[in-house]
Parts: structure tokens; sequence; C-alpha cells
């Protein structure tokens, strides 16, 4: 199983940005809720392919990130769990058969 903890100092970073602008402000609060959840897909990625022999591109088909906006201060990963065929999982042919 994995697993990955993500926290947030939110609150600090909005007491330091409180003579900034209104707009700015929610702009650089969106903006790094997005970047957050792209390090997130990208760790996950490294984590689980850390575990299996597969390739990216086909577990980012497998996660959406849904970004932030102004409306909504909430980044989220998700990640389906759909089949992936085994000849993603780079086979190699051996004497005996094919290993994965």
């Amino acid at each position: 199983m994995i697993r990955l903890d993500i926290s947030s100092n939110i609150s600090r970073v909005k007491l330091e940005l409180r003579g900034v602008a209104q707009d700015i402000q929610d702009k650089a609060v969106v903006r790094a809720l997005n970047r957050a959840g792209e390090q997130t897909m990208t760790e996950a990625s490294r984590e689980i392919r850390g575990s299996y022999n597969i390739k990216a591109a086909v577990l980012r088909r497998q996660m959406r990130l849904q970004r932030a906006n102004r409306g909504r201060l909430t980044a989220t990963v998700r990640v389906y769990g759909k089949r992936i065929p085994l000849s993603e999982f780079s086979p190699s042919r051996t004497r005996h058969g094919v290993t994965v």
C-alpha cells in the first residue's frame, strides 16, 4: 500500500500576505494549490513506479488533477482503478515464458 501525507501551512502564508491586495492573495493561493497538486501527482507516480515496472505515461492516464480556482480553494488528485494491461508493465521474454 502506498501512502502519501501532505500538510499545509496556508494560514501562516495568509498572515504573511495580509499587506498584499486580496486579488493578488487569491491568485497566489490558487497557484500554490495547483502546483502542490501537480507535485503530488509526480511524487505518487514515482512511488508507484518504484514498486511496479510501469511507465509514467500509463500512470498519468489513471490520475486526474481537479485544479483549484478562486471559487474553490481545493486541489484534488484522483487515481482511478481501471485495469492496466500486462503489456504496459514492460514484459520481457525468457526461455520459460514471459516475465512482468
